[in-house]
């Protein structure tokens, strides 16, 4: 066996002949620098004298283009002269950095740049005074002997830096061939030395060789007994050796013959039971260490499976050739079945997370809708209730005609008739949650329903100048319904359709019988619907069309309830829509054909257009609510003021433009262009950067307020407005 003191001999010896040998080279690497820096300063003497000697003759080809000129006044001339005198300054330049490193030099070849420039300018000189036609002041200048002068002293020096690089140079031949003989000398000692030392390293090494080799057998008894189970192969992969243990888990015997590692060990993927890669082979065509990739199990020979942590490395010859590999494994399947219960563990953990994340986001969505729900509330009540407080304080005037009277009992009943359907919604709703509404079921004709939903819609629609189709069937259709619900539905569908579609647009109400269902649809042309949020048109309190148009987006539970009736009634609606801005939306009543009683005689279908109706231009107050701005324009002219009034963002801008009033009202919910766009396009207008703008509002939260002064508003006031109030904010 080996032994410490040998294999630090060994080692000890190896290490003083590497240091050896590497002192030689460094000695050898020495030299040879010393034999490059040699050649490379005569290469730079050789460069500052062949530069010298070129910009000295450059110089001269400048002077004899300039002589050239003067004495013939050809201008052919002009151009070697121009060439040369390019030259001559990259030249100068080129001579400084050669000889930057010799201080002396650079001396001289910045004192040859400088009176070059000069001799350069006195050549110009010349040539510029013969340009302008004084040849005589030119032939003067030469006569002077100036340009000779500056000649003769860069011609001096050009001599002396030709000298120094002739002589620098020869020092540096002479240091060029002391450094080769010593190169020579320090290769051959080194050489002499290196094959010496490799032999003796060579015998060192073929004696600790047969030593390791008997180590090697006495490792192999080791592995014999560890509690890896270890396989060894030959490099035609055949089986040279296992351990117990090996043989254990496998359920195999040692072959008596050579036998291939496949024909002994069946591996295979733990998740599909499909063939795993030969390791063996790998390690074989690649001569890389590798681990399995995937999970790998060990099929025994009885059939049952043993899963495994393997890896197997390649066994190499004195060559460094692949002669084998060695393939280590180990039973890990208590592991495996700890690793599948925490994982399920975890998967458990991950859905119960998830399904607390989920409810939290419930939750929240659910608080924000409520909050939505109640400021959305608050808006709703209080656009009725201005124009009913509008109209009871003119109700109060003495001065106010009977028509005028007539005209503030009207508003206050169709208003409080709409905040009675506010609340007949919120109840209804209420009743629906909790199982309470009772449908009261009865013959009714499907004419009367629509009329009865058209009665409440058409106010809006003919506001808004929509035309209206209206399409029956041929023949009577008598239904057993809640008509007054039936009614509700599409009273609620058209006033959505109204409200989200354009002054001008198309509203069409379509019903048909088909083979087995009642369809009823109502179409628009209005903005249509993001396919994102149809699933979540039908949820309680949710606004689908969530835009700083507030005023139009009502409670948020129209849709929702609308769809529990039409489901009490064992029906459905469905919606559709290409998208926002691409033709608008339909929503489609699927009512199932048993509510269907009696089915008159064929008449000529129904079509019920629309009239349409222009809105009127006004100015001060911009409000699409024509009973609020009506009342409160009254108010305000008892008061002794002019009022103007516009229903729509745009409408007001022209107006505001056309007659610049000294103060505007406007509301904040309009159709369109909203309030907040309203004050920031007016405040544009250098006309209306003084003039009072008041935001009129149903919402008074403190985000809304700020939202107000950021978008030019001067005062926020929230509806109902206190007519003295606003006027005390006017002014006189």
């Amino acid at each position: 066996m080996l032994g410490t003191r040998e294999i630090f001999r060994s080692s000890l010896f190896c290490l003083a002949a590497c240091v050896v040998i590497i002192g030689f080279a460094a000695v050898v690497i020495g030299r040879t620098r010393d034999l490059r820096t040699a050649n490379l300063q005569v290469r730079a003497w050789r460069d500052i004298e062949v530069t010298a000697e070129r910009l000295l003759g450059q110089l001269r080809d400048s002077e004899t283009g300039q002589r050239g000129y003067l004495l013939t006044q050809e201008s052919s001339y002009l151009q070697p002269f121009e060439h040369s005198s390019g030259e001559v300054l990259r030249l100068t330049g080129t001579l400084e950095s050669l000889t930057a490193a010799v201080p002396e030099q650079l001396e001289r070849a910045r004192a040859i740049t400088a009176l070059v420039k000069l001799k350069l300018e006195e050549l110009s000189s010349t040539i510029e005074l013969n340009r302008h036609g004084d040849a005589a002041g030119a032939l003067g200048l030469v006569k002077t002997n100036r340009g000779k002068a500056l000649m003769d002293q860069i011609r001096q020096n050009v001599d002396e830096i030709g000298a120094a690089a002739s002589g620098g140079a020869q020092a540096a031949r002479m240091r060029a061939d002391v450094a080769t003989r010593n190169l020579v000398l320090s290769i051959i000692i080194t050489s002499g030395l290196s094959v010496l030392l490799l032999m003796l390293l060579t015998y060192f090494l073929r004696r600790d060789g047969r030593r390791i080799r008997e180590t090697a057998e006495q490792l192999a008894t080791t592995l014999r007994s560890i509690g890896d189970a270890v396989v060894t192969t030959d490099a035609a992969g055949n089986v040279t050796f296992l351990n117990a243990v090996a043989m254990n888990l496998a359920g195999v015997q040692a072959p008596m013959m050579p036998a291939p590692f496949g024909q002994l060990f069946a591996l295979v993927n733990e998740g599909t039971g499909e063939r795993a890669k030969d390791p063996i082979e790998q390690v074989l065509r690649d001569g890389k260490t590798i681990g399995l990739a995937n999970h790998t199990a060990l099929l025994r020979s009885d059939g049952t499976s043993v899963s495994i942590e393997d890896s197997a490395a390649p066994l190499r010859d004195e060559l460094g050739n692949v002669r084998g590999v060695v393939f280590v494994f180990k039973d890990i399947s208590e592991r495996r079945r700890a690793e599948s219960e925490i994982a399920a563990a975890q998967a458990l953990l991950k859905a119960n997370f998830d399904q607390l994340k989920a409810t939290e986001n419930e939750l929240r969505l659910a608080d924000r809708l409520k909050d939505e729900f109640l400021a959305t509330l608050a808006h709703e009540l209080r656009n009725p209730v201005a124009p009913i407080r509008h109209a009871i304080k003119l109700l109060d005037n003495e001065l106010l005609g009977e028509e005028q009277r007539r005209w503030a009992r009207a508003v206050i009943t169709r208003q409080s008739a709409h905040m009675a359907r506010l609340l007949d919604d919120l109840l209804d709703s209420a009743r629906i949650t909790r199982g309470e509404l009772i449908l009261r079921r009865a013959a009714v004709d499907l004419r009367t329903v629509i009329t009865e939903a058209l009665d409440v819609a058409t106010p809006l629609i003919d506001n808004k100048s929509h035309l209206l189709e209206v399409i029956l069937p041929d023949q009577p259709v008598t239904l057993m319904v809640d008509g007054i619900r039936i009614a509700q539905v599409l009273s609620n569908l058209l006033t959505n359709a109204a409200k989200y579609t354009d002054a001008g647009g198309r509203i069409e109400i379509r019903a048909e019988l088909a083979s087995d269902q009642l369809l009823i649809s109502v179409k628009d042309s209005g903005v249509g619907l993001d396919p994102a949020a149809i699933p979540h048109v039908f949820k309680m309190f949710g606004q689908v069309h969530a835009t700083l148009n507030r005023s139009e987006g009502g409670l948020g539970i129209g849709l929702a309830l609308a769809n529990e009736l039409i489901k009490l009634h064992g029906g459905r609606i469905d919606v559709h829509s290409d998208g926002i801005g691409r033709g608008g939306s339909a929503f489609v009543i699927v009512l199932p054909l048993a509510v269907v009683v009696d089915r008159g005689n064929p008449q000529e279908p129904a079509l019920v257009p629309l009239k349409r109706i222009n809105a009127s231009r006004l100015i001060l107050i911009i409000d699409d609510n024509a009973d609020a701005a009506a009342s409160l324009g009254m108010l305000l002219e008892l008061a002794g003021s002019e009022v103007l009034i516009a229903h729509t963002g745009e409408a007001g801008i022209d107006v505001a433009c056309q007659y610049r009033p000294n103060a505007i009202i406007v509301d904040i919910g309009l159709p369109g262009i909203n309030g907040y766009e309203v004050a920031e396009t007016l405040r544009k207008e250098p006309w209306c950067v003084d003039v009072l703008l008041i935001a009129l509002t149903g919402w008074g939260q403190t985000d809304d307020k700020h939202r107000a002064r950021a978008a030019g508003f001067d005062h926020h006031v929230t509806k109902p407005a206190d007519p003295d109030e606003l006027n005390r904010l006017i002014g006189p």
